[in-house]
């Protein structure tokens, strides 16, 4: 009887030989499935023999490439930068300058300044920033005038997924902190910021103004 493979949420197959594929007949419920990036044509036509059923997705890596993944948000710095490559399913900050991240991406990454970064696969969108200052949020983050008005000048703000600006925020608060924006998603603002807020910003989505 031939085996199934099922509910993994990583099967690396670089090891598998073409004799061990054939015994398989049915690869089942798992989000991503490694494959050697030279595999031979016996190796290839073994593994296409095989019945795949809810698989999310499938990569190539050298033998012996470890696969770090990650659901929702990254922050990669060169101290949080490991040997391997990074799929990420959500969110990426990349702060780096000596070390290179290597990604497979499935939703948004930002990339402040000069960053090394390998995209081997990219699902979404990837922003380049050039600040000197920011300060990261992973998800959303709302900006009242108080708020505001405690930021340093100059200072980037980033979230990973959506930035919402407060309608009572002004154009003139705003010009006053030099303050700009990047996020995954969206930005939100009033009407009266919108001019200032397109200009200063980067998003993966859009910018929009309040109904």
């Amino acid at each position: 009887m031939k085996k199934k493979l099922k509910n993994q949420a990583i099967l690396d197959l670089r090891n598998y030989s073409a004799k061990a594929l054939s015994e398989i007949d049915l690869i089942a419920n798992v989000a991503v499935i490694i494959l050697p990036s030279d595999a031979a044509a016996d190796w290839s036509e073994a593994y296409g023999r095989i019945a795949k059923k809810n698989v999310a997705s499938s990569i190539q890596l050298p033998i012996g490439e470890t696969l770090h993944m990650i659901n929702g948000s990254g922050f990669f710095t060169d101290n949080t930068v490991e040997n391997g490559v990074y799929m990420v399913n959500g969110d990426a900050l990349i702060d780096t300058k000596e070390k290179t991240v290597k990604l497979f991406l499935n939703g948004s990454a930002i990339i402040i300044n000069d960053s090394p970064c390998r995209v081997l696969q990219c699902n979404g969108d990837m922003m380049r920033v050039d600040c000197e200052r920011y300060q990261y949020f992973d998800n959303i983050i709302e900006l009242t005038p108080d708020v505001i008005a405690h930021l340093e000048r100059g200072i980037t703000i980033i979230a990973g997924n959506k930035i919402m600006l407060d309608k009572a925020l002004t154009p003139e608060q705003l010009e006053e902190k030099e303050v700009s924006f990047a996020a995954g998603n969206k930005i939100l603002c009033s009407d009266a910021a919108y001019g200032y807020v397109v200009a200063h910003s980067v998003c993966g989505n859009k910018i929009e103004r309040y109904e």
